[in-house]
C-alpha cells in the first residue's frame, strides 16, 4: 500500500484519529508529495458519487447529484480540512484549502480544533503563524465554522492577531482560556471593532459582573475604558450594541473628577440617549458635574469673608470658561 493510498482510505473512512496519529510523522518529503495529490481526491470523490447516483437514479440525476455530493462533503470535510493543516506546504496554499467550498462546509460537524492543533504543531512556527493569521482574517462572523480555529491556531502559535474586527467578535464567542495570550491586544479593540458590542450584549452586572465586564475592568487602565466608552457612546448604533458599554461605565462609576474632563462629550450625548437604554451615563455623569458645581456656588454665597472665589472646585474645572488673559497697561512716566 502507497503512503497515498493510506491517506486517501483513512479520509474516505473518516478514521479522524487514525488520521491525525498517521499526519503527526509524516517527514516534510512526504508531506510534499501528499499535498500535490490532496485536490485530485476531491474531484475522484465527486466522480464516484455522480456515477453511483446516475446508476441508482436515472430520472432525477441533477437533484440528485448536487444532495449526495453534498453529503458526502459534509461527511468528510473534517478529514479533508486535518490531511491539509498537515500535507499543504504553502501557507496561503493551505489556507485556500481549508476555506474552500468543498472543505468549509456549512452542514457539516463542527472542527474538532484539538485535534487540528495538534497536527499543526508539527509544522514549522513560521507556517503555523502565517496560516492562523491568514485563517483569522478569513473569519466573516462569529459563527464561522472556522472561527474557533482561528482564534486557537492564534493562541497556539504566538502570531501577532490582525487589525480585523470580526476576529475580535469571534474571540469574545471563543471559549477562554487561562491566561490567554489574546487579551492584551484584542481586549482593548473591543471600543472600536464592529459588532464587539453585539457580541457583549448579553453580559450583566447583577448578581456580579460577567466574565468580559469585570475582565476589561481589572485588565484595563480606568481612563483608557471610560474614553473608550465615550468614543462608543459618540459612534452612536442600536441599543443592544451599546448595552454592554452602558453596563461597563456604570460599573466603573466615575467620580466628577473623571467626569469632567469628558463633560463637553456627555452633554453632546445628551439628546442620543437610545430609548431602550434606562440609564444613560452621559446623562448621569453631567447632572452629577452640574451638582458639584451648583453646590459649590451656593456655598460661595455664603462665605463670611463675603468674597467669592476665583473657580469652582477642580472636580469640574473642565466645565468652566477661563477669561481671557488682559494686556498689562504701561506705566506711565
Amino acid at each position: 500500500m502507497t503512503l497515498w493510498t493510506e491517506i486517501s482510505d483513512l479520509i474516505t473512512r473518516n478514521q479522524l484519529a487514525h488520521l491525525a496519529d498517521r499526519l503527526v510523522t509524516l517527514t516534510e518529503e512526504e508531506r510534499a508529495e501528499l499535498g500535490g495529490q490532496l485536490p485530485g481526491l476531491v474531484k475522484e470523490l465527486r466522480r464516484v458519487r455522480t456515477e453511483e447516483v446516475r446508476a441508482e437514479y436515472p430520472d432525477d440525476v441533477e437533484d440528485m447529484v448536487f444532495w449526495e455530493v453534498g453529503d458526502l462533503l459534509d461527511e468528510l470535510a473534517g478529514g479533508l480540512l486535518l490531511t491539509g493543516v498537515g500535507v499543504i506546504t504553502g501557507p496561503a496554499a493551505a489556507v485556500t484549502w481549508m476555506t474552500s467550498r468543498d472543505v468549509n462546509r456549512r452542514w457539516a460537524e463542527e472542527i474538532d480544533v484539538a485535534r487540528v492543533c495538534r497536527v499543526a504543531a508539527t509544522r514549522p512556527l513560521e507556517w503555523r503563524r502565517d496560516v492562523a493569521v491568514r485563517l483569522a482574517q478569513r473569519i466573516r462572523r462569529p459563527a464561522d465554522r472556522i472561527a474557533p480555529l482561528a482564534v486557537a491556531l492564534l493562541r497556539a502559535s504566538g502570531a501577532v492577531p490582525p487589525d480585523h474586527d470580526p476576529l475580535v467578535a469571534a474571540w469574545l464567542d471563543a471559549p477562554s482560556v487561562a491566561g490567554d495570550p489574546l487579551t492584551p491586544v484584542l481586549l482593548p479593540r473591543i471600543f472600536t471593532a464592529d459588532g464587539a458590542g453585539r457580541a457583549l450584549r448579553d453580559e450583566r452586572l447583577d448578581p456580579r459582573p460577567t466574565r468580559w465586564l469585570a475582565a476589561a475592568a481589572r485588565e484595563l487602565p480606568r481612563d483608557q475604558v471610560l474614553d473608550g466608552c465615550v468614543s462608543r457612546f459618540l459612534r452612536g448604533g442600536e441599543a443592544q450594541d451599546l448595552r454592554f458599554f452602558v453596563r461597563l461605565h456604570t460599573f466603573l462609576d466615575p467620580t466628577p473628577a473623571e467626569s469632567a474632563p469628558r463633560l463637553r462629550d456627555y452633554l453632546r450625548l445628551l439628546p442620543s440617549a437610545p430609548g431602550t437604554v434606562a440609564s444613560w451615563p452621559p446623562r448621569r455623569c453631567a447632572g452629577r458635574c452640574h451638582s458639584t458645581t451648583l453646590t459649590w456656588s451656593r456655598r460661595s454665597t455664603r462665605s463670611p469673608s463675603g468674597t467669592r472665589p476665583s473657580s469652582p472646585p477642580s472636580a469640574c474645572a473642565g466645565s468652566t470658561r477661563r477669561s481671557r488673559p488682559r494686556p498689562r497697561r504701561p506705566p506711565t512716566s
